[in-house]
């Protein structure tokens, strides 16, 4: 996976687990990741450029992991209520 100059985000989860293991997101958007409802794993990535955030976790999700990742800089926000785990969320 290599998202590249995406304008909003780069994986917008609405429903369901998606793990992602690996990846380039370069210009991914605004967020790397949006998770809307369902929960979001990512493992072994590299994320530059972003706008806002790498991460971002809207009030119905479930949980987010993240482990293992390349950051230029940590940037997240989550709504209450999700699951947060992973070594590069705490």
């Amino acid at each position: 996976m290599c998202p590249w100059n995406i304008h909003d985000t780069a994986i917008r989860m609405k429903n369901g687990i998606v793990n992602v293991n690996g990846g380039v997101f370069f210009e991914p958007g605004d967020f790397s990741i949006t998770v809307e409802k369902g929960g979001a794993t990512l493992s072994g990535a590299v994320l530059l450029r972003r706008t806002k955030n790498d991460f971002i976790a809207l009030s119905d999700a479930t949980s987010v992991c993240a482990f293992g990742n390349l950051y230029v800089t940590t940037r997240y926000a989550f709504a209450k209520g999700a699951k947060i785990s992973g070594t590069d969320l705490v």
